[in-house]
């Protein structure tokens, strides 16, 4: 077996060498780049919509649900791939192609009569609150804890209930 020493390839060939390296280190980065980018399945997000104020709801197994105007449907279908996300609505009658950064999703909407907007939509979290307390304009208690036993009446263990004998 027979080693080569730097000093004795050729200048051509290191060239060729050092472009090659860095090639496939752009390469590399770039894909590792994307693959740091997380999926919005499950996710939703609120954005001004052609004037409506509209929630999508990107569900898991790619339907895209929406709602406006006190209007909901289900008639959409998502696709992500990096950092593009695309979805279309009620049969392709209107497509979007964007692009996720971080927390937003930007990009143009078209429509089968050709009309074409701009759509910019941030992601939505439900606030933690239990539902009796949530009132806009103040803070809301947050959402207690697990509860780990059934509430008892005084004088009483405070087990957990077994099964047969839920109600």
């Amino acid at each position: 077996m027979k080693f080569i020493f730097c000093d004795e390839i050729p200048i051509m060939n290191s060239k060729l060498l050092l472009a090659t390296l860095f090639l496939l280190l752009a390469l590399v980065s770039a894909s590792s780049a994307q693959a740091g980018t997380s999926s919005i399945g499950g996710s939703e997000w609120v954005g001004n919509d052609d004037d409506d104020v509209t929630t999508f709801s990107f569900e898991k197994d790619g339907t895209l649900a929406y709602s406006y105007n006190g209007n909901s449907f289900r008639n959409g279908t998502w696709s992500q791939e990096g950092t593009t996300v695309r979805f279309e609505m009620n049969k392709n009658y209107r497509s979007f192609t964007g692009t996720l950064t971080k927390d937003t999703i930007s990009g143009t909407s078209e429509n089968t009569t050709g009309k074409k907007w701009e759509l910019t939509m941030y992601r939505y979290e439900h606030p933690k609150c239990s539902s009796g307390s949530f009132a806009i304009g103040r803070s809301c208690d947050a959402v207690p804890a697990i509860v780990r036993s059934v509430p008892t009446k005084p004088g009483t263990s405070g087990k957990k209930r077994p099964a047969s004998q839920k109600k």
